[in-house]
């Protein structure tokens, strides 16, 4: 049976709706960064590969970012700042409105997820709360991004 005119204009119109849902489910509208269902599934590859090459994952999440104006900053120079001070195969998220979280892979030694979260904010002018979590073994992605979120929140707005 052959689909009538109806019918393909009604298919043609509700796939790029699909899609355009299945994109926003994955990446925030605003930045393109992934959200927290695709951090999840970049964390999981980073722990799994970690596991394999004997070195670690770092998480370090920036809550409540703003300018030390108190203002918020343009999302898209803080982005662009963001990944200029990371590794390419690093993952950048947007988890809420202010709230990033960062997805370092490769870490060798303990201090190095530290370094890596004062290097996210040198040399800016962004005040925020920091969590960094780093892996030890074991931890499934959805509890090691969990952990640096509840780390951040614990913590004083730095500089």
């Amino acid at each position: 049976m052959r689909e009538g005119p109806r019918v393909q204009r009604f298919t043609r119109s509700v796939i790029p709706n699909e899609e355009r849902v299945q994109y926003e489910a994955l990446f925030d509208a605003a930045t393109g960064l992934p959200q927290w269902a695709l951090l999840l599934d970049r964390t999981e590859v980073a722990l799994a590969r970690a596991q394999r090459v004997n070195c670690k994952v770092a998480v370090c999440v920036l809550d409540d970012v703003q300018t030390a104006s108190g203002e918020p900053p343009n999302v898209e120079h803080f982005v662009a700042t963001l990944r200029s001070k990371l590794r390419s195969d690093d993952t950048i998220g947007r988890v809420a409105d202010q709230t990033f979280v960062v997805v370092c892979n490769d870490i060798e030694r303990d201090k190095d997820a530290g370094m890596v979260a004062e290097r996210l904010l040198e040399n800016t002018d962004i005040v925020c709360r920091i969590g960094v979590v780093q892996s030890r073994g074991g931890e499934d992605a959805s509890t090691l991004l969990t952990t640096a979120i509840q780390q951040a929140m614990r913590t004083t707005p730095a500089s």
